[in-house]
């Protein structure tokens, strides 16, 4: 007496459960740590309008020690997840005396033909989370074309 395995549906979920989660191994044993050269924080927008196009400010406090660290040069910056090459910004972190009240945030210009934040992932400031690495090694030397993310067109409601 046989029995169809793609018929029964104990084992059908039996199955799903163990390719799930031999899939979230694969995706938890792929993240690649690159030390203390990169964080991840979350972006805003430079209210003192004192960033030029393309430079970002972030300053970090070590976890361990509490002291306050102003990474410089340059920078990518990408929203995560990341699943498009032109998603990656290739940007100059800068110091600015205006903006070293702000803590473990990035720091986007105000000005610009198109917001850098729209331009990873057509991200926006609303929590996003970034991250910003300042490893040489892994600043890529030039920038894909960023995808074109359209804005949504607000619907008219008649009262």
């Amino acid at each position: 007496a046989g029995f169809e395995v793609n018929q029964e549906p104990f084992l059908q979920e039996t199955l799903k459960i163990i390719r799930l989660n031999f899939l979230r191994d694969i995706k938890s044993k792929s993240r690649v740590p690159i030390g203390s050269k990169a964080v991840c924080l979350i972006g805003i927008m430079d209210e003192e309008k004192c960033l030029n196009y393309k430079e970002v400010f972030l300053q970090i406090r070590s976890p361990e020690t509490g002291e306050l660290y102003i990474p410089q040069g340059r920078v990518f910056v990408v929203k995560n997840p990341c699943y498009y090459p032109g998603d990656i910004l290739i940007l100059k972190a800068v110091d600015r005396p205006e903006l070293r009240h702000i803590v473990d945030c990035v720091v986007f210009p105000a000005e610009g033909p198109r917001p850098h934040p729209n331009e990873t992932s057509g991200s926006d400031l609303d929590g996003d989370i970034y991250t910003i690495c300042w490893d040489e090694r892994l600043v890529p030397k030039c920038r894909c074309q960023p995808a074109e993310f359209d804005a949504v067109k607000p619907k008219t409601v008649e009262q």
